[in-house]
């Protein structure tokens, strides 16, 4: 049985008793494990049944999709954010994909273009551990 499916049968057995934070409960779980594709599973079956994630969950999924996907689909999650989503968490998830994808022109571009709304973003400069 597939993510997707487990899920929907999990929460049709277990009624509404199966939340939210049940769900991102398990998923840091995952993600502790390694399981980069099942914790996935989890965030994009929740975007699917339209629950609504914090910023810094959002951040959580862009590095997600970068870990299990690359670069290119985590900046494409990134683009298809609620710029009120656009967060340092979000940023920062995705200026680490750009930095493990030796893209420090395109990081730079994007960052000083005006493309990126940081004005309320304060970024601490140092060294990323890669």
């Amino acid at each position: 049985m597939h993510g997707e499916e487990l899920l929907n049968q999990l929460v049709r057995d277990e009624g509404p008793s199966v939340t939210k934070t049940d769900l991102l409960r398990w998923a840091k779980l995952f993600d502790k494990e390694g399981k980069n594709q099942q914790t996935l599973e989890i965030y994009e079956w929740m975007m699917r049944q339209k629950m609504t994630l914090s910023a810094s969950k959002h951040g959580v999924h862009v590095d997600l999709i970068g870990k299990t996907k690359g670069l290119a689909a985590a900046e494409n999650c990134f683009n298809n954010l609620d710029p009120c989503d656009r967060n340092h968490s979000t940023y920062l998830k995705l200026l680490k994909w750009y930095c493990r994808g030796l893209e420090e022109d395109k990081a730079r571009q994007r960052l000083f273009s005006g493309k990126w709304m940081i004005s309320n973003l304060s970024l601490i400069v140092h060294p990323l551990t890669i």
